[in-house]
């Protein structure tokens, strides 16, 4: 795949004209996001990694072989984000969420983290828009036998909340697991289109 960055918005008024299928990826600060969308493209740094969580607050717009856009939204959750910091990205997220040229979601969660009420909320309100696939991100940091308890876990609690993901998967962009997998559902949301 051939892809390139576009352009970001820090605000709303700046969201690019709607033209290509869009698939966007979405996790709190801190779980990997822009690895992850480098993996997926085979690229190193097409989109920036922060070593601090919370410092990307915009919405990053990347094109791929000219047919579809992959869209890195700005982390959720960081704690130590100004007030205001917070409302902004709300309102930018908010207004991303409106595009008629949204095909899919690539939710994205620390496999060694429970889903918390934030999470549910968000994943229920993003099922509305579009398909969502999960990714459990940083499997590396797991031993063998524990990398099954926790997709069957992080699955079942999505069951009791009557979600119904497209899929769910463990992926380490560091290793490459699981990535020629999210790769094939990348695919299929996009030909969905």
């Amino acid at each position: 795949m051939e892809a390139s960055y576009i352009m970001s918005a820090y605000l709303p008024q700046q969201l690019p004209p709607e033209e290509k299928p869009e698939i966007a990826f979405i996790g709190r600060s801190n779980v990997g996001k822009s690895s992850f969308l480098n993996a997926l493209v085979n690229r190193k740094q097409l989109a920036f990694t922060g070593q601090k969580p919370g410092v990307t607050q915009m919405v990053n717009f990347f094109s791929v072989d000219s047919d579809f856009t992959l869209v890195d939204l700005p982390g959720y959750g960081y704690r130590q984000l100004p007030v205001a910091m917070s409302a902004q990205w709300q309102e930018l997220v908010t207004a991303y969420l409106q595009r008629s040229v949204i095909k899919g979601f690539f939710f994205l969660r620390d496999v060694r983290r429970e889903f918390d009420t934030t999470d549910i909320g968000l994943i229920k309100m993003l099922l509305e828009k579009a398909p969502i696939i999960i990714i459990l991100t940083k499997i590396d940091k797991l031993k063998q036998n524990e990398k099954q308890r926790f997709l069957n876990s992080a699955q079942q609690h999505l069951e009791r909340e009557g979600l119904v993901p497209k899929s769910v998967h463990l992926v380490s962009s560091l290793k490459k697991t699981g990535i020629s997998e999210a790769l094939d559902n990348l695919k299929a949301l996009v030909q969905s289109s």
